[in-house]
């Protein structure tokens, strides 16, 4: 029997007092993929942060407007003006004033450099945050199968076991078996059931997880459709297949862009002048017959500044060239260590994957041994030439055997999903896995 053919019916209950959420939903590997991917609330939180740093990266050019000011005011004097004896009327006027600079300096052309790293660096967690959910649920759909399967194997192990106990009973009613065999038969059959229960909660525990990770209620009814891709021999681990940089090297080849960045910032910062342009005008009238308009303070006005600190080895911008050139520097060793490190996990995961065929292969071959044995010591045992310790051990070989094989599967399906994400690759690149 194959234990990944089966449809995998999941119903969570609520906690103690409520009821089932709604409507079963009925899922496949890539309903759920394409669910989680608009409906995480983790994904969704960094998709916000990517949509403002996007929007902030849209509105960066705003900083080249140039600065405009207005105002109007009303005044009188106190006293008017004494000139050989007489005081005239104390004098009204309207004012108004209004002024546009422009600033030209090198922080302007760091604004833009630094909100376009800002921004790509956003997608790249945002990027590594759908990988990472991705995988996640690839992982757990398969252990999902593969707990189900557990399952399966243990229900058909018990029932195994209570044939053996009614055999027995049978062979005890008319002094074919002793009481000790009866006796080991009835322990070996009741302990399978809090076994059992204990995979079916380990089951159900692990149904929450995913209705967490797609949004939904922790008490939503799931159906699950699939199965575990069996054609090992598909699998492709070709080095040309993976060339594709990791989220963490890419995360380290942007710090060290970034890095860079910051010392040409410094540098701009302490060898540009800072140019500034302004017009100014402030016309005024009194508000009196003949009064007319004057601008006795308007100007237009263009600075040129230069900043010496850099220029001196003790000075403060000098110490931040230093200390931005060193920074650069230690980018660049993380950078290595990243690659090498990613380097070493590719490789890590090649190995692992050949090691699990291979022993997927050997466990094959085991558990079909394994089920001859058992077979043939459970027809010796109704025949009386084995007895009853040989036909327990025989049936705990067949468990450990299928369960041998469902271990390994997951390593394998572990070890494929690890050098994908670790290779930049879509997942079921190298290997199919649920379908």
């Amino acid at each position: 029997m194959n234990p990944f053919g089966h449809v995998l019916t999941v119903t969570l209950f609520a906690v103690a007092g409520t009821t089932a959420f709604g409507t079963p939903v009925t899922l496949t590997l890539h309903d759920a993929i394409d669910r989680a991917l608009t409906q995480n609330l983790s994904l969704r939180r960094t998709q916000t942060s990517l949509a403002a740093a996007q929007r902030q990266e849209d509105h960066a050019w705003a900083i080249l407007l140039p600065k405009v000011s207005a105002s109007t005011g009303l005044s009188r004097a106190n006293y008017g003006q004494t000139v050989l004896g007489v005081t005239a009327e104390p004098s009204t006027y309207l004012s108004a004033s209004a002024s546009v600079s422009v600033t030209l300096s090198s922080a302007i052309l760091t604004k833009f450099e630094t909100l376009e790293l800002s921004l790509r660096s956003q997608q790249l967690v945002t990027d590594s945050a759908r990988r990472s959910i991705e995988k996640s649920i690839h992982l757990l759909w398969a252990s999902l199968l593969l707990e189900q399967a557990n399952i399966h194997l243990a229900e058909d192990n018990l029932a195994r076991q209570s044939q053996n106990l009614e055999d027995i009973r049978a062979q005890f009613k008319v002094g074919l078996a002793p009481d000790v065999d009866l006796l080991g038969a009835e322990v070996s059959t009741e302990s399978l059931r809090p076994k059992i229960s204990a995979l079916q909660t380990n089951f159900e525990n692990d149904v929450g997880r995913l209705n967490i990770l797609l949004g939904f209620p922790l008490d939503q009814k799931l159906v699950l459709s699939g199965n575990l891709d069996e054609r090992w021999e598909d699998l492709v681990t070709t080095p040309n297949e993976l060339t594709t940089a990791s989220s963490s090297v890419r995360q380290a080849e942007l710090q060290l862009e970034s890095a860079r960045e910051s010392l040409r910032s410094q540098q701009r910062l302490a060898y540009w002048p800072t140019a500034t342009l302004s017009w100014t005008t402030t016309p005024t009238v009194p508000l009196k017959s003949g009064g007319a308009w004057s601008d006795s303070q308007g100007l237009l006005s263009l600075g040129l500044s230069f900043s010496v600190d850099g220029a001196l080895p003790w000075g403060t911008q000098a110490e931040s060239l230093v200390e931005a050139s060193e920074t650069v520097t230690t980018d660049e060793s993380q950078l290595v260590e990243a690659q090498m490190d990613s380097a070493l996990k590719k490789q890590s995961a090649q190995r692992l994957i050949l090691q699990s065929i291979q022993s997927i292969h050997a466990d094959l071959l085991n558990r079909e041994l394994a089920q001859k044995n058992y077979d043939r010591t459970q027809e010796a045992y109704r025949h009386g030439t084995k007895d009853f310790l040989s036909l327990q051990n025989a049936a705990s070989d067949l468990s450990q055997a299928q369960f041998t094989v469902l271990s390994e599967r997951v390593s394998l399906l572990t070890a494929v999903r690890d050098l994908e994400d670790e290779s930049g690759l879509p997942f079921g690149t190298l290997l199919g896995g649920v379908e």
